[in-house]
Formats: C-alpha cells, sequence, structure tokens
C-alpha cells in the first residue's frame, strides 16, 4: 500500500518505531491540497467552502459511471490516489468548519481508506470510505448532503 502515498507526491509522514503514524493530518491536509490543485486545474471550485461539494460530485459523476472510472477520465490513471486525496479534501471541509481531528487507523498505512474524522461532540466520520461510496453507488451517496449532515449534527 505504499504505492498509493507514493503516488501522491510530497506527503509527510511522522512515524514512531512501531510504525503507527503520529499525526496523519499533514498528510491528509496535504492530501487534499493535492486534490484541489487537481480539481481546480480541471476546472471545478475547491475552496474548501462547503458549496464546493457539489463541484466534487459533480466531479465524480463526470469522471465515474456504475462504479468504475470513465475509461477516458482522471480517475482511470489512479483511482485510488484519487479516492484517497478526495476523501482527504472533503474531510477538511468538514474539518474546518466542525472542528475536529484526523486518526489514523490501527493499521496505518495499510488500511489507506480508514482514516478518521473524530469531529467535535463525539462524532466520528469516514470521508475517505463515503467518497468511495459516491464513486460505487453514484448519487445516492451525494458528498454535499454528507458534508452537510456532519456540519450541522450536534
Amino acid at each position: 500500500m505504499w504505492s498509493i502515498f507514493r503516488a501522491l507526491k510530497g506527503i509527510s509522514r511522522r512515524r514512531d518505531r512501531t510504525s503507527q503514524i503520529l499525526d496523519p493530518s499533514p498528510m491528509l491536509e496535504e492530501a487534499a491540497d493535492w486534490a484541489a490543485s487537481k480539481l481546480k486545474s480541471l476546472g471545478y471550485e475547491a475552496d474548501f467552502s462547503l458549496e464546493s461539494l457539489q463541484e466534487v460530485d459533480r466531479f465524480l459523476a463526470n469522471q465515474s459511471s456504475n462504479g468504475e472510472p470513465n475509461p477516458n477520465g482522471c480517475l482511470v490513471e489512479n483511482p485510488v490516489r484519487w479516492a484517497f486525496a478526495i476523501g482527504a479534501y472533503v474531510g477538511e471541509v468538514i474539518r474546518q468548519k466542525r472542528g475536529g481531528s484526523w486518526i489514523a487507523p490501527a493499521a496505518g498505512l495499510d488500511a489507506p481508506f480508514d482514516f478518521e474524522l473524530h469531529l467535535s461532540g463525539d462524532l466520528i466520520a469516514w470521508p475517505i470510505q463515503r467518497v468511495g461510496k459516491r464513486i460505487r453507488n453514484g448519487e445516492e451517496d451525494s458528498l454535499p448532503i454528507y458534508g452537510s449532515a456532519l456540519i450541522k449534527s450536534d
């Protein structure tokens, strides 16, 4: 699974002797910034606003269908990298509005889709997993609805 993080280029990792990630926030923030930069270069608004999740949804709708990347789209190049980075972007939108912190999974980098976003009010979210569901299931797993619900829930 290390190739996922090598593919993101420039992702920083702080690790202790047990290979646990001490603070995944810098890595996820960099992944979110990468996603925002790529989305902007493709003509999508990616300013970390709640409204930008509509643009992320539109991007995913344009780039995938029936749970698969479109053959000529961006996602086909490296779907895991895109899903991870877009999930980090979604999580950062939520974290910046609601407050909270990223927690690494016990399996560390061997479980890149299991990073948890711990929000105020003892709420836990898995935005990277949600992006995977959005790609697989389509609009029924809307990212704007997900983000709004998490930001507004108490």
